[in-house]
Order: structure tokens, then C-alpha cells, then sequence
């Protein structure tokens, strides 16, 4: 089958071996459709695809698309061996097409149950499952934001003496309550809740390197029946909260 004006490493049908762009990622996300009963074959589909990257102005003006993909290939290799990764500009466009094509397909195209019976809604997000990069991201390109020492930092907790009763201390299960580690007050006073947050504590003084098996919480050990006396641990506290931005 020949489309005029289409470049042969754009074919997407054909009598030999398919592109993987069809095979990996065309292919598997139409099979959700029921192409069969609205008389719609992989041929049809293809050729829409390839139509349409024509449409959309590849190769371009005096094939200069073209001939950047050729100095891409000629750069990175072709196919999966590759020395570095580099989209073509066709590819580009393809991956442009398979979104359009899946806001098509699922206006006018019933969804067919998986194997394991599960059949997308008519609310399902078609697109997600195609997407290279999450849109909302923008992390890249904005400023890096600080945050308040004392908010990062967070309460410390008061350990005893090492002289006291350990198991005693063990018992109290006198922790900080969640709400005052997720809910922060920084001293401009306002509030800051935890998304995602580490936090660890300990009796050492600052820089001391532990000499002792570091557990996770004195609660664990309490729980698990062991002997903090026994062991030889020091009071060790480490917690894990969920910072979440600026209220």
C-alpha cells in the first residue's frame, strides 16, 4: 500500500514486519475497543493514522522534517540499538495522532470487556495510560521553594535520662501525637501541613555516631516483646509523617 508523499519509515501497514510503534503501542490500546462490531479494522486504523501525520504538514516544507529525522538517526542509530534516545519528529506526530485517535475511538466506539471482565466507563481517562510525561508536573519550570527551618526541623522530643527505668519510659508511650508532627506552626505562625515527611530523633548529642543496632521505635520493641535493658540499645525515637504544604 502506498500514500503519496509518505516517507517508508513512517508506513505503519504493510506486507512485512510492523513498526513497534504499532505493535507495542498502537495495537495495545485499541484492543479496548470493539473495532469488530463497528466495522472498523487495524487496517482502517493505520491508514487513518498515516493519512492524518500527512495532514499535519510531515515531511514538511521541502521535506526538512524529513531530513531532520535522517540526521537524528544518523546521530542516535535506528531502532532499539540506538546509542541515545532521541524521538524522530514523525514519531512525534504519531504519538500527537494515537491521543486524537483514542478521543475518537471512545466517542464513537463501545468499549469491550478485558479478559478479566473489567469495561472501561464513561468517565474512564483514556489518555492516561498514553501519556510520556504528567502535565501538571511543573516542577522544572518553577522556583525552587524554601521552607521554614523550624518547620522542617519539627518538635523534638524530650528523652529521659539514661539512668531512669528504660523499661519504664517504654512504657509511657508518651510519643508526639500525630496531629502536632503533621500540622506545623512556623514563627511567623502560619501553619504548614505534612505531605511527605522523614523524621527521626535521638538522645545522641549532634554528630555522635550511634555504637549501638539503630531500631525503629521503642514502641516496636514493646510490642515485640523484647528487652530494651537486655539489648543494650540507646533511646533511639524515629517516626515517619505525611508535610503538605503551606495553608
Amino acid at each position: 500500500m502506498d500514500l503519496e508523499h509518505l516517507p517508508t519509515n513512517m508506513e505503519l501497514w504493510g506486507s512485512g514486519m510492523l513498526p513497534d510503534f504499532w505493535r507495542y503501542q498502537v495495537e495495545s490500546k485499541i484492543r479496548d475497543f470493539d473495532l469488530g462490531a463497528a466495522g472498523i479494522s487495524h487496517e482502517n486504523i493505520a491508514c487513518w493514522l498515516m493519512v492524518e501525520v500527512l495532514r499535519l504538514g510531515y515531511p514538511g516544507s521541502n521535506q526538512c522534517a524529513l531530513k531532520t529525522d535522517r540526521a537524528i538517526s544518523g546521530e542516535f542509530g535506528n531502532g532499539r540499538s540506538r546509542k541515545g534516545y532521541a524521538d524522530r519528529l514523525g514519531k512525534k506526530y504519531y504519538w500527537t495522532l494515537l491521543h486524537r485517535l483514542l478521543g475518537v475511538l471512545a466517542d464513537n466506539v463501545q468499549p469491550k470487556p478485558s479478559y478479566s471482565g473489567r469495561k472501561a466507563g464513561p468517565a474512564h481517562l483514556w489518555s492516561v495510560d498514553v501519556r510520556k510525561a504528567d502535565l501538571t508536573d511543573v516542577r522544572d519550570i518553577t522556583p525552587p521553594r524554601d521552607y521554614p527551618d523550624e518547620v522542617i526541623q519539627g518538635p523534638r522530643y524530650a528523652f529521659p535520662d539514661r539512668t531512669g527505668d528504660v523499661k519504664q519510659w517504654v512504657r509511657t508511650d508518651d510519643f508526639t501525637p500525630h496531629g502536632d508532627c503533621i500540622v506545623r506552626t512556623s514563627n511567623d505562625g502560619a501553619e504548614w501541613v505534612a505531605l511527605s515527611l522523614s523524621a527521626r530523633d535521638s538522645d545522641e548529642p549532634p554528630g555522635e555516631a550511634t555504637q549501638w543496632p539503630v531500631r525503629p521505635t521503642r514502641r516496636a520493641e514493646r510490642l515485640s516483646g523484647s528487652d530494651p535493658a537486655h539489648i543494650g540499645l540507646p533511646p533511639i525515637r524515629q517516626s515517619r509523617v505525611v508535610l503538605a504544604g503551606r495553608s
